[in-house]
């Protein structure tokens, strides 16, 4: 964990901010579900504005996991909690709740929680998307998270 964590620019003292901890492949299938590859990971928990963990997790794998979609063979590196639609990440360490009550501050948005922990701790407030598609939840009719939309 710590050594794909180094690549991103991010700390053990980072890691233990963010409350990451890494996981044996049962565990990995015992938090986030069945549908989640049988190998090591890492557990990346989700915050609301006020710090608290909320339900919504990511977990990035340690060992190459690959899934075939339309006949391709990919490296799929995440995986998320069960059924549940996507959500913003917001990195623990900024009051959230002040940033998006203060219109002055500006914030980022990038894919990836990792990047989003790195710009944060460069000074930029940012928040991050577990994937390109996931201000969204076609599943649920969700156009836009709740949370993008007050930013």
């Amino acid at each position: 964990m710590l050594a794909d964590l180094l690549r991103s620019g991010l700390t053990e003292a980072d890691a233990d901010a963010a409350k990451l901890r890494p996981l044996t492949a049962d565990r990995t299938v015992a938090l986030a579900g069945s549908h989640a590859a049988h190998v090591k990971s890492y557990r990346v928990p989700y915050f609301d504005r006020q710090g608290s963990p909320t339900e919504f997790s990511r977990f990035r794998y340690l060992q190459p996991v690959y899934r075939t979609k339309n006949g391709k063979r990919k490296l799929q590196r995440y995986t998320q909690t069960g059924d549940l639609p996507p959500a913003l990440y917001m990195v623990p360490i900024l009051p959230w709740q002040k940033v998006f009550e203060d219109c002055r501050t500006p914030v980022w948005i990038t894919e990836g929680e990792k990047k989003a922990y790195a710009a944060t701790l460069a000074g930029e407030p940012t928040v991050g998307l577990g994937g390109i598609w996931n201000y969204q939840s076609k599943k649920r009719d969700i156009e836009l998270l709740p949370d993008l939309s007050d930013l």
